[in-house]
């Protein structure tokens, strides 16, 4: 399988890029926030690549950064999203308001996205709501070139005693997920006050943390 492409590109339209990678031209269907970025012909594209395969054909999909190929691949877990429609979600949603939308059960924000519908709509926050906050979690370690660098060492020291263990990660993720340092702090910050008496077991867990957080942002 294909997870990576680093190469020349040849040409675009709106939806796909045509890339050189050793003189073997891929055709890769990607984002709006790819094509957003692109360079000049002949520049080199790196794209993170989601392979599907069928019996009768073979697509590939390309991501501005691994974040966004994680959201895709979240949302290919539900039951009737096939890639296309999963493609079409993160095309439409930067990873950080898709996010958001399942986190907080915003149904609205998702039926913007053409193909969604509001039982479906219901069902991915069902299905996914849970499942947030321990993906942005996971964002904090992704090694792509692209991807926005998150530093611990940034934290100021006066904010140290704020910023301990869990909430210091919250905040972190919620970086990653593309929202400013102080948005963030303020987002973790608040959710630490409005949870820690009547739901300290939440509190307590970074996934949940960065979760109760989105509602904030």
């Amino acid at each position: 399988m294909i997870g990576f492409l680093r190469g020349n590109l040849l040409s675009f339209s709106e939806e796909n890029l045509l890339i050189d990678v050793a003189g073997v031209g891929y055709e890769v269907c990607v984002t709006a926030s790819v094509i957003k970025k692109l360079g000049s012909i002949g520049e080199t594209v790196e794209l993170a690549i989601y392979t599907d395969v069928k019996e009768t054909s073979i697509s590939l999909f390309g991501f501005n950064e691994q974040m966004e190929k994680k959201a895709f691949m979240l949302l290919k877990k539900v039951n009737g999203v096939g890639p296309r429609l999963a493609f079409a979600v993160v095309s439409h949603m930067r990873p950080a308001e898709l996010f958001s939308a399942l986190g907080t059960g915003d149904h609205r924000a998702l039926q913007r996205v053409p193909g969604v519908g509001k039982k479906l709509a219901e069902r991915l926050v069902v299905e996914l709501k849970e499942q947030v906050g321990v993906l942005a979690i996971e964002a904090m370690d992704v090694p792509l070139s692209k991807q926005v660098a998150v530093s611990k060492n940034s934290l100021r020291e006066t904010e140290q005693a704020f910023l301990q263990n869990k909430s210091m990660d919250a905040v972190l993720a919620l970086e990653a997920l593309g929202f400013s340092y102080d948005q963030a702090r303020s987002a973790v910050q608040k959710a630490v006050q409005d949870n820690s008496a009547a739901k300290p077991e939440l509190v307590a867990d970074s996934g949940e943390l960065v979760r109760l957080s989105l509602a904030n942002l």
